[in-house]
C-alpha cells in the first residue's frame, strides 16, 4: 500500500500535470512510485529528478495543531495525517517550478496552486520546520499519551533529562533507586499507539545491541514496558561524538586517526563474529568516552542479526546515511553483509585523515552516481605529507566492489596495526580497483530509486552537516 511519501509525490505530479490519475492508478501496486515511474519511462529522467527535488524542498503543515514536518518525515507515515493530532497535512510552498521541467499552468493555477501545492517561491533560511515527533511551539497543551517528561518514572527508573530525541524514540538520562550509577534509557515514543511491527523492531534493536557485548559498544542492561511505553536501558557514556571532534578541531593526526579506526574495526569484528552487521557506521554514531577517549559505537537501529535472519528494515530498502553508504547499499541489494561496515570504516578513516568526505554532492541522486561510478581522490593528493600506506588502507576499505575490500574487519585492523608499527600495509601492494560501471536503461531507474529511498531514510538520520547529537547520547533515536 502506498505510504504518505508516495501520496505526496503522486499529488505533486498531478499538480504539475506531468501524469494523470489513470497513469498513477496503474502504478499503485508497482512498488515505490518514483522507481515505477522510471521503470515505465513515463517521465524523462531530468523531469523526474526535478520533481523529486521539488518534493524534497517541501514542508507539510497541520492546520489543527500547526505542527510542521519536512518531506523526509513522510517516509514514516502511512497517510498524509499529522502524527500528533491526526489532522490532514498540507504542503507548504516549494521553489518555483523550472520552465524547462514543467508544462505551463494557467493563471488560476498559478495563483492558487492545484492539489494543495502552491506555486510561489518558498522562503529561504530556517523556516521553523520541525522534525517528525517534535512539539510545535504553537501548542497550548500536550495531547493524551504524550512522551514521558523528566521527573517522571518508567518502571523503576527516574528520568533526569532528555539526552536526545528523534522521530520515534527519545533517550533519557536515568537513575535507578539504590544504584549510584546513571543510565541511558531509550523509549519508543508512540507508546500504546505503536503498531506491532514498530514494537518488534524496537525490541530487536535492544536484543542486537545487547548481543554485541564489547568494550567498544554500549552495554544493554534491562528492557521493559511501562504505561504502554517500551524502553530499554543501556550504559551511559558521557563524551563528545567523533563528528563533534572533527567539527571542533578538524582532521585528526594520522596516528590518532589510525588508532581510532583500529578500535572501531576490532569492535565490529566482534559484532560480525556474532552475526551482527551495523549498516550505519559514521562519526555521529561514535562516542569518544570522556576521560579515556575510547571510541564507543552506538545506534544499532539499522543493524541486521544474520544468525536470526532478521532485520529491522525491509529487505531491498536503501539503508544508512548516504555519505557513508557502500555502493551495494545505494543499489538496494538484498543481502548486505559485513563488508558494508568495512566500507563505512574506510570512509571514516578517509575523513579523519583529510578532514573531508571522499564524495560530496548536492543531491542524493548525484551522490549515488559518484559512489557507484567514481573513485575518490587519493588522500595524498590532498595532503602529500600523509603516510601513503595509511591512505592506501582507507582506499582499499572503500573499494567499490565488496570482493576488493578487506575480507574482514580483523584484516582491516591488522593492516592498521602494520601502519602504526612502521611496516608497509598490505593495501599498499594492491592496485587501485576500477570504479563500477553501469550500462543501459537501468542507470536512470537505479539512481532515481536511490534518491527517493535516501529521502525516505533522511527523516530519521541526520546529514553529515546537521546539528550534533547531545553529548553522551546515542547518536540516533
Amino acid at each position: 500500500m502506498p505510504g504518505a511519501l508516495d501520496h505526496a509525490l503522486a499529488s505533486l505530479a498531478l499538480a504539475r500535470r506531468l501524469l494523470d490519475r489513470s497513469q498513477l492508478h496503474a502504478l499503485r501496486d508497482q512498488g515505490p512510485l518514483a522507481e515505477a515511474i522510471a521503470r515505465r519511462r513515463l517521465l524523462p529522467a531530468a523531469t523526474l529528478r526535478s520533481l523529486l527535488a521539488e518534493l524534497a524542498a517541501l514542508s507539510f503543515s497541520c492546520k489543527g495543531c500547526r505542527s510542521r514536518y519536512p518531506s523526509s518525515s513522510l517516509s514514516q507515515l502511512d497517510a498524509l495525517r499529522c502524527p500528533a493530532c491526526g489532522g490532514a497535512l498540507s504542503p507548504g510552498e516549494p521553489p518555483p517550478p523550472s520552465s524547462r521541467a514543467w508544462p505551463a499552468v494557467n493563471a488560476a493555477d498559478s495563483r492558487a496552486g492545484t492539489h494543495g501545492f502552491p506555486l510561489r517561491p518558498a522562503p529561504t533560511g530556517r523556516s521553523g520546520t520541525l522534525p517528525l515527533g517534535t512539539e510545535s511551539t504553537h501548542r497550548t497543551e500536550q495531547p493524551p499519551g504524550s512522551p514521558p517528561a523528566p521527573g517522571e518514572r518508567l518502571g523503576p527508573y527516574l528520568l533526569l533529562q532528555v539526552l536526545g530525541k528523534g522521530s520515534f524514540g527519545a533517550v533519557y538520562l536515568a537513575r535507578r533507586e539504590g544504584l549510584e550509577r546513571r543510565f541511558a534509557l531509550k523509549v519508543l515514543l508512540a507508546g500504546e499507539d505503536a503498531d506491532e511491527e514498530a514494537v518488534a523492531r524496537f525490541g530487536l534493536e535492544a536484543a542486537v545491541a545487547s548481543k554485541v557485548d564489547d568494550p567498544g559498544s554500549l552495554s544493554v542492561f534491562d528492557i521493559g514496558r511501562d504505561r504502554g511505553f517500551p524502553y530499554y536501558v543501556m550504559e551511559y557514556c558521557p563524551g563528545e561524538t567523533l563528528k563533534d571532534r572533527l567539527r571542533r578541531q578538524g582532521r585528526l593526526p594520522p596516528e590518532e586517526a589510525a588508532r581510532t579506526v583500529l578500535s572501531l574495526a576490532r569492535t565490529m569484528s566482534n559484532a560480525h563474529a556474532r552475526g551482527v552487521v551495523h549498516r550505519d557506521l559514521k562519526p555521529s554514531n561514535v562516542i569518544l568516552e570522556e576521560g579515556s577517549g575510547r571510541p564507543r559505537i552506538t545506534d544499532f537501529g539499522l543493524a541486521r542479526d544474520r544468525s536470526l535472519l532478521r532485520s529491522m528494515t525491509q529487505t531491498g530498502d536503501l539503508l544508512g546515511t548516504p555519505h557513508y553508504m557502500s555502493p551495494e547499499q545505494f543499489r538496494g541489494e538484498k543481502d548486505i553483509d559485513h563488508r558494508a561496515d568495512i566500507y563505512a570504516l574506510g570512509v571514516i578513516l578517509y575523513e579523519c585523515l583529510t578532514g573531508r568526505l571522499p564524495h560530496t554532492a548536492e543531491t542524493a541522486l548525484d551522490l549515488a552516481d559518484k559512489v557507484c561510478t567514481q573513485l575518490p581522490r587519493h588522500p595524498c593528493e590532498l595532503d602529500p605529507s600523509l603516510p601513503r600506506g595509511l591512505a592506501d588502507v582507507a582506499l582499499r576499505a572503500m573499494a567499490p566492489h565488496p570482493d576488493d575490500r578487506y575480507p574482514s574487519a580483523d584484516a582491516l585492523a591488522e593492516d592498521l596495526e602494520r601502519s602504526l608499527s612502521g611496516k608497509r600495509p598490505l593495501a599498499a601492494a594492491r592496485a587501485r580497483p576500477h570504479a563500477l560501471a553501469f550500462v543501459g536503461g537501468a542507470v536512470a531507474a537505479l539512481l532515481v530509486t536511490a534518491a527517493l529511498l535516501a529521502l525516505r531514510e533522511a527523516g530519521r538520520r541526520e546529514s553529515p552537516t546537521g546539528a550534533p547529537p547531545p553529548t553522551g547520547a546515542p547518536a540516533h533515536t
